[in-house]
Formats: structure tokens, C-alpha cells, sequence
């Protein structure tokens, strides 16, 4: 994959991942953010150098959580979102937890478990709004 540099802003992306976790019940993960933002996200964060996805999945998962397993199924979106200040390129996984530990707030402020459905109720970051589109999408049609 080619990485894309903004010609206006002359920065090169920061690429993430991020998991989109879903537990037996089918409801998915949501992390609110502790810095002064307080959004909502998607647990993850960035692919360290010489790092593939799924490895900087499970590190940042590990990290931020506390998770030690998780199944990473599929990539569920892939796009570039431009910040004022920065671009970042996004990595979307659906992934799934069985639940036999209780999750760490390690890096995070709150954790939910939140239906498909009431996803767009949370204000999350603006680069999040795309997937989160195409979940509300794909539950209608299921």
C-alpha cells in the first residue's frame, strides 16, 4: 500500500488502527477519550515502525485494555481523514471478545458496551464518523 502525502499541508499520515470490538451479545466497544476532548473512539492507535496491522492491534488492545486475546476477524474500513493539524490514515477491524476478564481503563477515562444502534448517540472523533456510518448501515440491513 502506497502512502499518501498531503500536498497542501505537506505532512505524511499517521497511520492507526483501531478495533471495532463486539461481545457475544453483539454489542460493541466504545472508549471515551481522557484528554480535553472528552469523544468517544474506537480502542487503537499507531502502527509503530517495521509493526503489521493485526500486531499493532493486539499491542495497542494489550495496552490500553488489558486484553490478552482477542479474535480479529476482518478490515471493515480503510480511509484517510485530514485533521486541521494533522492526516491520519484509519484501520478499521471488526473483532470479537469473549468476555472471561474485566477490561482496564489504562488510557481511557470510561468504557461501554453500546448497541449498533445507539452508536451515533456518542459524540466520537470526526474521524471515526465514516465507520461508524457504514455500522449503522449494515445493522439496518440485517
Amino acid at each position: 500500500m502506497s502512502v499518501k502525502v498531503n500536498q497542501d499541508k505537506g505532512l505524511k499520515p499517521i497511520q492507526v488502527v483501531a478495533a471495532v470490538v463486539f461481545n457475544q451479545e453483539k454489542e460493541v466497544l466504545i472508549a471515551k477519550r481522557k484528554d480535553g476532548k472528552q469523544c468517544w473512539e474506537f480502542p487503537g492507535g499507531k502502527i509503530e515502525l517495521k509493526e503489521g496491522h493485526k500486531q499493532a492491534l493486539v499491542r495497542e488492545l494489550k495496552e490500553e485494555l488489558g486484553i490478552e486475546a482477542i479474535k480479529i476477524e476482518s478490515l471493515l474500513d480503510a480511509y484517510t481523514y485530514d485533521y486541521p493539524n494533522k492526516q491520519v490514515q484509519l484501520f478499521f477491524y471488526q473483532c470479537y471478545l469473549d468476555l472471561t476478564h474485566a477490561l482496564q481503563k489504562n488510557v481511557h477515562a470510561e468504557l461501554r458496551w453500546v448497541p449498533i444502534n445507539a452508536l451515533q448517540t456518542f459524540d466520537f472523533l470526526p474521524g471515526n464518523q465514516r465507520v461508524l456510518k457504514g455500522l449503522c448501515v449494515e445493522q439496518q440491513r440485517s
